[in-house]
């Protein structure tokens, strides 16, 4: 088990500037909520694989797509307005 530490130093430049730094070190197995949910295989969503999964290649959009999608995220924020 690594012990957490902080760590900061300070210099300045020859044209006077000042300039700041620092270091964080810390322990991911702290015995908590962390090491808990790395220990066993990390499994994604399904709708994160499959988004993964998908080409990676642009698709190219017509006019009529990029207005749809408009009109489509239109309609999505007057459902919305009206429910809240």
């Amino acid at each position: 088990m690594m012990a957490g530490g902080v760590e900061s130093w300070s210099s300045s430049s020859a044209e006077g500037e000042a300039k700041l730094g620092m270091v964080m070190e810390f322990s991911l197995d702290d015995g908590g909520v962390a090491a808990a949910s790395f220990s066993s295989s990390p499994k994604l969503p399904r709708r994160l694989r499959r988004r993964l999964s998908e080409s990676k290649t642009p698709q190219k959009c017509t006019v009529q797509d990029i207005e749809a999608k408009l009109r489509h995220a239109d309609l999505r924020r007057q459902t919305q307005t009206l429910l809240f």
